[in-house]
């Protein structure tokens, strides 16, 4: 299997969520309620599509990562075998979208900067 290509996969879910804005949200969203169990409309929910600022990090990608309601950030990635690793993984994605996030000079004033809470999934 060392000749699999791992982006079809990736594309395919990446198509689901991402490619077009409003279906993309709309899936997402769908995806949202079902782990939650909530019934959120899209007209009456903040999605914002969170990606990683590729001119800092070049090498690394996540599938999938919203805002919702400008308080939770959602990391979803597909993955086509199990990765013990994907704990880290996530929490670098984290990290590196915190970057896009938090102005520069925040992290050095006194006074706390509220960052939205993440949570992690990862789907096989």
């Amino acid at each position: 299997m060392a000749n699999e290509n791992r982006e079809i996969k990736s594309s395919l879910f990446a198509d689901l969520f991402a490619d077009d804005e409003l279906v993309g949200k709309k899936n997402f969203l769908s995806l949202y309620n079902a782990i939650h169990g909530t019934d959120l409309k899209l007209e009456d929910t903040v999605l914002e599509r969170k990606t990683i600022p590729q001119n800092i990090f070049r090498s690394v990608y996540n599938d999938i990562s919203m805002l919702v309601n400008n308080k939770l950030i959602v990391f979803i990635e597909h993955q086509s075998t199990v990765n013990e690793n994907m704990t880290f993984r996530m929490m670098e994605y984290f990290v590196h979208i915190m970057y896009g996030i938090i102005p520069a000079k925040a992290k050095y004033k006194q006074k706390l900067f509220k960052i939205p809470s993440p949570e992690f999934y990862v789907f096989l």
